[in-house]
């Protein structure tokens, strides 16, 4: 028999084998020529059963009924059921006159009503259609089965087991004298004979645009370009192409948003009771399969805007932490009811998903953090330090601190284990100098000991030899030597409001932040001015010293240099680290001044996305065969797997050594969908890995009739020839 449902989400659904939500499926009939039909009547019977959600009156829910086609399938006619000569008389009548599904996909007007059944027949029944008003012509069949998006297997334990079987279809002629001559018969044992399942004809109304941008030039619409009106029957989405999640970290939220302009006037106040409508919803199995990414699933917005705003100020915003660790889709859907209360339509621009990526651990005591702040706390009692090692930590590099004070010195050599040293002091402008005391001339040698050895310093904060210029007649000082500062008025107070970055520099190109002091204290005393901010006067055009920050007056807060002759590099800025606002400034600047210390050192470059994946089965084995890579530096292919039963759950079953592109997995089992990924990796330890190649998808066959190949299409299509019984 043919059967309108999948068992394709076993132990996802509540009920399977079944029918889902917002279906619109159809299968077709060959052309029954009855052109030379002369007879009284020509009859169509059948034997079906039907299962769908139950009916609450005349016009509403799911549906099931059948169509006719005399102009090989471009207009369509409903047929009704010949109640005289079907079993039940008029039970087999239709039970709907109206069916919503077929308006909320967007098949028909709400001023086009279409009867079907709904609910079910309770059990096989022989049904019969009267077409001797196509006596002379071809004629061709549509049956149909159409749903609405509340109610059915995929969310409902009612176990409707849908949404409709038929068997042992018939077309004959019925002469006057009650002779009967068969035209057409299928029992549904001969394969498809001429059937063809299809769906909705898709019509795109998403586009590009120039009409509206929140940044230039263009946007996504949801609309006529003509009219500049959306319309009635819209069931379209925008689908991002694939969002790797992998390298998120758990860390703090992993959201998306979006800016919309929205002119969707229809409130639900009108006829239908219903609204125009988007949706936002994501997918974890490339678009198969899709959930709604909050409760906002079906959104409808009551007023037209009419401006630019983002998703997050209209409905909250779109978090989708939960899946992070996978690489997903996400889609903005737009659904429309039958009437014509519209408007402009939807705009889309500026779609952005944010979270702190996770980078591979850079080896151990990479970073030495130097606590010489007086044990300065900000109003929440937190050390000024700890924002510089929670921006390490946000990052993934390993640190060690160690703490200056009054009687605390460091050991000669303890600073040339660290490939980069960063080195806190405050400002001291609340007077406890017992707790407080520049960088004493000892450990003022062992930095440029350190320097001298080629390491990475970074001095971040005020004062660091003191309250004025410290005497540079004596070589070598840390001061012009080594910091590159001028001799005279090196460093001078500055009104800090911003700091912004230099265009073009390394670290500084497009940072910019405001400076919160008020947060900050030393012994109960507020840092409320920005007076307690200062600029750096570099010693040029003698060196080379680059400004790559600068104070609201265009003076300098941030230079770099690098000296030709040891190796060594100097990072200062002349402001508290944790005064800048955000923590997303203070994680961007200590990454760039990190990556341009230890730009020689580390590698976090992964190899390119390996290319061309294939699989074939070999007797017992499944044989993955890849393109070759061409980096000098990479070490080999590591191989994954999924069991496509939903979302993949992936497994790294192997690697092979470069230059080898071919892997054969053993561990198959017959009549089991796989999934293949293949990500390269290099020599760096940690190795770096890239991002999974496209999947493969395979099913396994019994090892004697091995050969067949499956792609990612190869899940059937809901109208199919099955053996199972309701």
């Amino acid at each position: 028999h043919w059967w309108c449902g999948t068992d394709q989400f076993a132990g996802i659904w509540p009920v399977s084998p079944g029918y889902g939500n917002g279906w619109v499926q159809m299968l077709y009939s060959p052309d029954f020529d009855l052109a030379a039909i002369a007879s009284d009547s020509v009859q169509l019977r059948f034997h079906h059963y039907y299962s769908v959600e139950a009916p609450g009156g005349g016009s509403d829910w799911d549906c099931v009924n059948l169509w006719a086609s005399t102009d090989g399938g471009a207009s369509w006619a409903i047929l009704r059921p010949d109640t005289l000569r079907s079993d039940g008389a008029g039970m087999s009548a239709y039970n709907l006159y109206d069916s919503y599904a077929w308006h909320y996909t967007g098949l028909v007007p709400d001023s086009m009503p279409i009867p079907g059944w709904g609910g079910t027949n309770s059990g096989w029944m022989m049904v019969t259609f009267d077409l001797s008003p196509y006596k002379g012509q071809t004629v061709r069949l549509r049956f149909a089965v159409v749903s609405d998006p509340m109610e059915s297997d995929e969310n409902s334990a009612a176990g409707y087991h849908g949404a409709w079987y038929f068997d042992n279809l018939s077309v004959d002629t019925l002469s006057a004298g009650g002779g009967r001559a068969s035209v057409f018969f299928d029992d549904c044992e001969s394969g498809n004979a001429g059937w063809t399942p299809g769906s909705k004809i898709p019509a795109i109304h998403w586009h590009k645009t120039t009409y509206r941008a929140n940044s230039p030039v263009q946007s996504w619409y949801a609309g006529d370009e003509d009219t500049r009106l959306h319309s009635w029957g819209y069931s379209d989405a925008l689908v991002s192409p694939m969002i790797d999640l992998r390298p998120v970290q758990t860390t703090q939220p992993c959201r998306a948003d979006f800016m919309l302009w929205i002119d969707m006037p229809d409130t639900g106040g009108d006829a239908n009771a219903i609204f125009d409508n988007y949706s936002v919803d994501i997918s974890l199995d490339s678009g198969y399969s899709w959930q709604g990414v909050t409760p906002y699933v079906y959104v409808g917005y009551p007023q037209a805007s009419q401006q630019w705003t983002s998703h997050q100020q209209v409905m909250g915003y779109l978090d989708v932490s939960q899946h992070v660790g996978k690489v997903v889709k996400l889609r903005i859907a737009v659904s429309t009811d039958g009437d014509l209360t519209v408007g402009e339509g939807l705009y889309i621009d500026d779609f952005i998903v944010t979270g702190k990526t996770r980078e591979p651990l850079p080896p151990p005591a990479t970073v030495l953090v130097v606590d010489n702040d007086g044990d300065a706390v900000d109003l929440s009692g937190e050390s000024w330090t700890k924002y510089l090692e929670y921006s390490l930590a946000n990052l993934g590099y390993r640190y060690s601190g160690i703490t200056i004070g009054t009687h605390k010195e460091l050991v000669p050599g303890y600073l040339e284990q660290f490939p980069a040293v960063i080195w806190n002091l405050g400002g001291n402008f609340d007077g406890r100098l017992p707790d407080y005391k520049p960088i004493s001339l000892q450990n003022q040698g062992y930095l440029m000991d350190y320097l001298d050895n080629g390491g990475n310093l970074w001095l971040s904060g005020q004062k660091y030899l003191g309250f004025g210029n410290p005497d540079t007649t004596i070589h070598p000082n840390l001061w012009t030597d080594y910091m590159r500062l001028s001799p005279a008025g090196g460093w001078f107070s500055s009104t800090t409001y911003r700091v912004a970055g230099v265009t073009g520099d390394p670290i500084g190109d497009g940072f910019s932040d405001t400076l919160h002091y008020d947060r900050l204290n030393g012994a109960s005393v507020g840092w409320t001015f920005p007076w307690f901010a200062f600029s750096l006067t570099p010693d040029t055009p003698a060196v080379p010293v680059h400004g790559f920050l600068t104070a609201d007056d265009g003076s300098f807060n941030g230079l770099r240099y690098h000296d030709a002759g040891t190796g060594y590099r100097m990072i200062h800025t002349s402001f508290p680290f944790e005064a800048l606002a955000s923590w997303q400034s203070r994680d961007t600047l200590m990454s760039r001044i990190l990556r341009w210390f230890l730009t020689d050192t580390l590698d976090y470059t992964p190899p390119q996305v390996p290319a061309g994946l294939t699989a074939v089965q070999d007797s017992n084995r499944m044989v993955c065969r890849w393109r070759s890579n061409g980096e000098p530096d990479l070490a080999g292919y590591r191989v994954y797997r999924a069991v496509e039963s939903g979302m993949p759950a992936w497994s790294l079953i192997g690697q092979v050594a470069a230059p080898d592109t071919v892997f054969a997995d053993t561990l198959i089992e017959a009549n089991t969908v796989y999934v293949y990924a293949v990500a390269a990796f290099d020599q760096s330890s940690p190795a770096n890995e890239s991002r999974f190649s496209g999947w493969f998808f395979i099913r396994a066959v019994p090892w004697d009739k091995a050969g067949g190949l499956a792609g990612p299409g190869d899940k059937g299509v809901p109208f199919r020839l099955h053996q199972n019984s309701p």
